[in-house]
C-alpha cells in the first residue's frame, strides 16, 4: 500500500518531471536526444500506467492525496490509545505517528477538475473503515458531497465495503459511502457486517446493480447472521429492499447462527417473499439454515443455487438433507432451475470432526433426491463432499436422474472426503449414460467395482451393443473400490472413448494425516487406472485388445496381435506396454 500511494503521488505531483525537463533543457546540446527520448517514453507509457494505477483502488487515500498541499493539509499526531496490533503493516511510520488529513479551504474549480481527472479512471473501489497511517477528518467527506463532484467516481462498476470492529465507527465514513455510490455500479460487496445505513442508499443511487454480496470474511467471527425482517433502523425487511432493484440478478448471503436457534423460527414464520434474482449463493455451516431460508421463498426466475458449507459444518441427518431438497424444489420454478451445487470449504490442517458418522440417521439414501425430480430442466447437480456425508446410493437413483433430466451435463454425487462411503451403485449404472444421458460431460460417484468378474464386464459391454457415450469428458470415481486395474481401465475406455480427465486420489483437499491404509491402497489403484487413461489415445486399440483376448489362444500370437494393434494406432504411452503384457497373459498358465 505504501509503494502504491507513493507511485500515485509521483504521478500526481508534476514538479518532479518539470525539474527533469528544466535540467535537461539547460544542459548542453548533447542532452537533447536524452530529452527527446524521455518525452517519447512519457507519452508512450503515461496512459497505460495511469490506467493500471487508478482502475482498482483499495481505499480513498489516493484520491484524497490528489489535493494534498492545496485544499487538503496534513498534521502529525500521536493518537492516545491507538491500537497497533498489526505488526506487519507497511503503512505505519517507524515513529508510530499518525497523520490527520483535514480540509483547509473550500474546493475551487481547479480542485474539482483535478479530482474528476483521476476519479474518472477508477472502476473498482474497496472502502475500508480505517487507515493505519491516516485519519481522515469529516470535513473532507462533507466537501466531497459537493454537487459538482457527485458521484465521486462516475464510472465505478464494483464497490466493496469492509467494516471491521477494531476500526473507527461507521458514522465517520458513512458520508464517503454515500458519495461513491454511482449509477453504473453493478457489483456491491459488503464485507464484515450488515447495517441499514449501507443498504438504504443503494436502490436510489445504484440504478444498474446486478450483484450484491453480504459476507463476513473475518476468520474468527462466526456469529454473523442475516436478520429475517428486522434490522436496526431499517424500516422494512431485506427481501422488500431487494425488490427496489429490478436489475438485481445475483444475491450472495452468509447464514451463520448467533449462538441460539431462535432465529430458525423467525425464518419459518415470516411471510412469503419473492425476489427476481437469477443466481443465489448461500454460505452456512448447517444445512438447516439454508432450508429455513428457502422455506417461504418464491424464486420464480432462479436458474442456479450454490450452497457452500464452511466453518466446521455440522453433520446433517438424512431428514435434514431431504428437507433442504424439498425447500429448493418448492421455492424454485420447476422449469427454470438448472444448476444446484452443494460443496464444502476445505478444513484447516488438524481439524477432525468428532461427530458420530455411522448412525443410520446420517446415511443419505437415494429416496432423499425424489423432491428434486420435479425440476425438469436440470443441467447440473453437484454435491461434493459436504462435511463428511455418508452415502447409500443405488443404481435406480442414477438411472432415474438421467432419464428425468434429459439435458443433464454434470452429475457429481461424490463424498470426496476422508471417510469413504459404501455404495450400491454398480457397473450397471454406467449403462444408463449410454441410453439416457447423451449430453453428460462430468460424472462423479462412489461405485462398487469390486468382485466384478470378467463375465459381468463383458455383459455390460454386450448390453451397450457397441454404443459409446461420446460426450463424457471427466470421471470422478477415485473413491470407488476396484480389484483389477487393467480390466476396469479397459472397461472405461470402451464405454467412454472421449474422456479427457479423471480424479485419481490426488485431491489437494486431502491431508496426509487423514489417509489410512485402506484409502491409500484405493488411491494407489486409481492412480494406476489414471496412468492407463490419462493420454486417452488408445481407446479403440484397447477395445480391440479386449475383444481379441479370448479369440487367440496362443500367447505369442496374442502378444504379436497386441503389438500390431498398438503400432497401427501409433501409441507411445508407457501404459500401452503394460496393457499389452496384461492382455497377452490373460490365459491360464501364462506368467504376467
Amino acid at each position: 500500500m505504501a509503494e502504491r500511494s507513493a507511485m500515485h503521488r509521483v504521478l500526481v505531483i508534476q514538479e518532479l518531471l518539470t525539474t527533469i525537463f528544466q535540467f535537461l533543457g539547460e544542459g548542453s546540446q548533447t542532452l537533447r536526444p536524452t530529452l527527446n527520448a524521455l518525452v517519447r517514453v512519457c507519452k508512450t507509457f503515461h496512459e497505460p500506467a495511469m490506467k493500471e494505477l487508478w482502475s482498482t483502488q483499495k481505499s480513498l487515500l489516493p484520491i484524497i492525496l490528489v489535493l494534498l498541499g492545496g485544499a487538503i493539509q496534513v498534521r502529525d499526531v500521536q493518537p492516545v490509545g491507538y491500537d497497533s496490533d498489526d505488526e506487519d503493516d507497511d503503512d505505519e511510520d517507524e515513529d508510530g505517528r499518525t497523520r490527520v488529513l483535514y480540509l483547509q479551504r473550500d474546493l475551487n474549480v481547479q480542485d474539482v477538475e483535478l479530482l474528476r481527472r483521476y476519479a474518472l479512471r477508477v472502476r473498482e473501489l474497496e472502502l475500508d473503515t480505517g487507515y493505519r497511517r491516516y485519519i481522515v477528518d469529516s470535513s473532507i467527506a462533507q466537501a466531497f458531497e459537493d454537487e459538482r463532484i457527485r458521484p465521486l467516481f462516475p464510472r465505478l462498476t464494483k464497490l466493496s465495503w469492509y467494516t471491521r470492529s477494531s476500526r473507527p465507527s461507521l458514522a465517520q465514513f458513512e458520508p464517503f459511502y454515500r458519495v461513491v455510490l454511482a449509477p453504473d455500479v453493478k457489483s456491491i460487496h459488503l464485507k464484515g457486517g450488515l447495517d441499514s445505513r449501507l443498504l438504504s442508499p443503494i436502490p436510489e443511487r445504484c440504478l444498474k446493480v446486478e450483484n450484491i454480496t453480504v459476507h463476513d470474511e473475518e476468520e474468527e467471527r462466526y456469529s454473523y447472521d442475516m436478520p429475517p425482517l428486522r434490522d436496526s433502523g431499517f424500516p422494512f425487511g431485506w427481501p422488500q429492499w431487494c425488490l427496489l432493484m429490478p436489475t438485481l440478478r445475483t444475491l450472495s448471503l452468509c447464514l451463520f447462527p448467533d449462538g441460539a436457534t431462535s432465529n430458525r423460527s423467525l425464518w419459518r414464520h415470516m411471510p412469503v417473499w419473492s425476489l427476481p434474482i437469477r443466481i443465489l449463493h448461500l454460505e452456512t455451516n448447517d444445512v438447516r439454515r439454508a432450508a429455513d431460508f428457502l422455506t417461504n421463498a418464491k424464486l420464480e426466475y432462479l436458474t442456479s443455487i450454490k450452497i457452500r458449507l464452511t466453518r466446521r459444518p455440522k453433520l446433517p441427518s438424512c431428514e435434514e438433507v431431504e428437507e433442504l431438497f424439498k425447500a429448493i424444489s418448492d421455492a424454485c420454478c420447476t422449469n427454470k432451475l438448472q444448476k444446484i451445487s452443494i460443496f464444502k470449504a476445505p478444513f484447516h490442517r488438524g481439524y477432525q470432526s468428532t461427530e458420530i458418522r455411522n448412525k443410520e440417521s446420517h446415511i443419505i439414501r437415494s429416496d432423499v433426491f425424489e423432491p428434486l425430480l420435479k425440476l425438469t430442466d436440470m443441467s447440473k447437480l453437484k454435491i461434493h463432499g459436504p462435511g463428511g456425508w455418508y452415502w447409500d446410493l443405488d443404481d435406480a437413483l442414477i438411472s432415474q436422474l438421467c432419464k428425468t433430466w434429459t439435458r443433464l451435463r454434470t452429475l457429481v454425487l461424490d463424498p470426496n472426503d476422508r471417510w469413504p462411503s459404501k455404495s450400491r451403485i454398480t457397473l450397471r449404472t454406467l449403462e444408463s449414460f449410454i441410453r439416457a444421458a447423451p449430453l453428460l460431460t462430468d460424472f462423479g460417484a462412489t461405485i462398487d467395482a469390486t468382485n466384478a468378474p470378467k463375465s459381468e464386464v463383458q455383459r455390460v459391454l454386450r448390453a451397450s451393443d457397441g454404443r459409446h457415450q461420446n460426450a463424457l469428458r471427466r470421471l470422478r470415481l477415485d473413491h470407488s473400490q476396484i480389484d483389477s486395474v487393467p480390466n476396469f481401465a479397459a472397461f472405461l475406455c470402451s464405454l467412454f472413448p472421449n474422456v479427457r480427465g479423471m480424479d485419481a486420489g490426488n485431491s489437494e483437499k486431502r491431508e496426509a494425516c487423514f489417509v489410512d491404509r485402506r484409502s491409500s491402497t484405493r488411491e494407489t489403484s486409481w492412480s494406476r487406472v489414471a496412468s492407463f487413461l490419462l493420454p486417452f489415445r488408445f481407446f479403440v486399440a484397447q477395445e480391440q485388445l479386449w475383444l481379441m483376448a479370448d479369440d487367440i489362444a496362443d500367447p505369442l500370437a496374442r502378444l504379436a496381435a497386441c503389438r500390431a494393434i498398438l503400432s497401427k494406432a501409433n501409441i507411445s504411452h508407457p501404459g500401452a506396454a503394460a496393457c499389452t503384457t496384461h492382455y497377452s497373459s490373460m490365459s491360464e498358465g501364462v506368467p504376467a
